[in-house]
């Protein structure tokens, strides 16, 4: 990302992966982790948060999990929390001894950053090096580095929505309102892409894709239709993992169709189904990845949609049907509505309503378009 922080560490550790370091002190391992928070949150906030998922976050299997202790520390002048809990992840295993460092620093404009850092050892090896570790961990210092290419931010439940300074900000704002109404369903999600740092980037309506700063790297390639990435012909692209960030196209989100961009008859539509893809692709459960392959495999062997956009695989399939859910789309026909969309397939749509709540995006992003000239 063209914006982020770095941490300072303590002399002797080195990174093996991101975010994952090691040294060679008898402390363990040390990994840090970074993630966007609502406008107001404060460090007691983001520590709730952190404890809701503790467990499932790390060892959801673990036969032992246990918070010992919750307390205020200083990292250097800044007020921070430090966490310590036991897991054994089945009896043939010591029992590990966890202390996790939570901060909260200012990264973008109106957003909150919290940091992470968890560090770990066996619980016997506590007495002899768990002061070195928590000294190790009050050591930390994050420093942010500024964003150069976006300079407009809207914070959603976490999630930020981002564009560079030629971009209306009324696009900025409509991308807030469809990210609020998608993840207003389920919590376990909503709180997945705050912690997987699944933004929202606009695009220019006059630049592609490909001059999104995350998305540079794809220039020069197609999609599966053959479209390529870095032309007019794509104005929106999903997360994927590793990649974290959705774009969508300001003249979509503002309604302004022009001669050079694809007919997109829904201001909703480019937005809706690219979230939805990065909501499947970072944030589903193994539960919900195995229903959605039920769904599609009886589609295709039903016949349904044979040869549409929808059916090419279960991604386009889950998009597809996720705009058909917030009416945003006629991929699904002129009948599809979302009262259409509950008549026909019950089941399929009790899975999206599972997943976004009875949400729906605002009238104006359902209003059907015609292209300018």
């Amino acid at each position: 990302m063209e914006y982020g922080h770095t941490v300072e560490l303590a002399d002797g550790w080195y990174q093996v992966e991101e975010g994952r370091y090691k040294s060679d002190s008898p402390v363990g391992d040390l990994t840090i982790s970074s993630q966007y928070l609502p406008r107001e949150y404060d460090l007691d906030q983001f520590t709730r948060l952190i404890r809701y998922g503790l467990r499932e976050d790390w060892w959801p299997g673990a036969s032992l999990f246990e918070v010992t202790s919750v307390e205020d520390t200083m990292a250097g002048d800044q007020p921070a929390t430090r966490i310590r809990y036991r897991v054994q992840e089945s009896p043939g295993f010591c029992v590990i001894d966890v202390a996790e460092l939570v901060l909260v620093s200012e990264l973008l404009p109106g957003n909150p950053q919290g940091f992470r850092a968890r560090a770990w050892m066996c619980e016997h090896e506590v007495g002899q090096h768990g002061r070195e570790r928590d000294s190790m961990l009050d050591s930390l210092r994050p420093f942010t580095k500024e964003a150069e290419y976006y300079t407009q931010f809207l914070s959603v439940n976490g999630i930020a929505v981002k564009a560079a300074g030629s971009v209306d900000p009324a696009a900025v704002e409509a991308g807030a309102d469809i990210v609020a109404a998608m993840l207003s369903g389920r919590q376990d999600i909503a709180l997945c892409m705050v912690r997987m740092r699944g933004d929202l980037a606009i695009t220019p309506k006059d630049e592609v894709v490909t001059s999104l700063p995350e998305f540079e790297y794809v220039a020069g390639t197609s999609d599966f239709t053959g479209r390529r990435r870095d032309s007019f012909e794509i104005r929106g692209l999903g997360a994927v993992p590793g990649h974290p960030v959705t774009a969508a196209a300001e003249e979509q989100l503002l309604g302004i169709i022009g001669p050079q961009h694809p007919y997109h008859p829904y201001r909703g539509l480019v937005a809706v189904h690219e979230f939805a893809h990065s909501i499947q692709n970072l944030c589903f459960t193994q539960g919900d990845h195995e229903a959605w392959d039920r769904f599609y495999q009886q589609a295709v062997q039903a016949g349904i949609y044979e040869g549409s956009h929808m059916m090419a695989n279960v991604m386009e399939f889950f998009a597809v049907l996720s705009t058909g859910y917030f009416e945003v789309t006629d991929e699904l026909g002129t009948d599809g509505d979302v009262a259409a969309l509950r008549n026909q397939f019950p089941k399929v749509f009790a899975a999206l309503e599972e997943i976004y709540g009875d949400a729906a995006v605002p009238e104006e992003y359902r209003t059907r378009l015609e292209r300018q000239h």
